[in-house]
């Protein structure tokens, strides 16, 4: 870790970006087997990189919001501020609360955690965007919403069974390895940063 800190990034970093509903619920998708990386493996939120190389000349200047922004935008088909068919303005959402930023030992780079709130968008609308409008559609084969939980997470956390553990089991697959510190993240900006999340 020492090293890597020591001189310009030298890796892509991956943001994590914690989705949830306008009733608390917690987006979480499974990694299709047309993907690389994951396959058949259930996500906290979404996920977008940020290229070491490319990503000043291909998406502008690096900055963790953008990069929030486009992962809402390219895996959620959302956008902060829309218009409905009577061309009225919709705000998607307030904004996008960066809560950590830390080194994985298990890729070698710089992990990012963001979360988000959504509004004024439904649960469902949420799924047939990801399913029917998403860039990045191709990239997941289930989404569902599941409740947040402060208990369940604690047992998640501590490799106790309960709530998150049974899930996965129901659908005979497994858990992203950064799944149990999504949850994590979630439960202690709910705790400590209520009013920057606006919850």
């Amino acid at each position: 870790p020492q090293a890597y800190f020591r001189k310009a990034i030298p890796s892509d970093i991956f943001l994590n970006l914690i989705v949830v509903s306008e009733y608390g619920n917690l987006l979480v998708l499974r990694r299709s087997k047309s993907v690389a990386s994951a396959r058949g493996l259930w996500c906290v939120g979404a996920y977008e990189t940020m290229e070491q190389y490319h990503e000043s000349t291909a998406h502008g200047d690096p900055d963790f919001h953008a990069l929030a922004q486009r992962c809402l935008e390219e895996e959620l088909a959302i956008q902060q501020i829309e218009q409905d068919a009577d061309n009225r303005i919709i705000q998607r959402y307030k904004s996008i609360f960066i809560s950590s930023i830390s080194l994985s030992m298990s890729h070698g780079g710089l992990l990012v955690t963001g979360i988000v709130r959504l509004e004024n968008i439904t649960e469902g609308e949420v799924i047939q965007r990801i399913s029917k409008k998403a860039h990045s559609k191709y990239e997941h084969d289930d989404v569902r919403w599941i409740p947040f939980n402060h208990r369940e997470v604690k047992k998640f956390v501590e490799n106790e069974t309960g709530l998150y553990d049974n899930f996965v089991k129901s659908t005979n697959e497994k858990w992203i390895s950064y799944a149990k510190w999504s949850l994590y993240e979630c439960a202690r900006v709910y705790d400590y940063d209520n009013v920057l999340m606006s919850w």
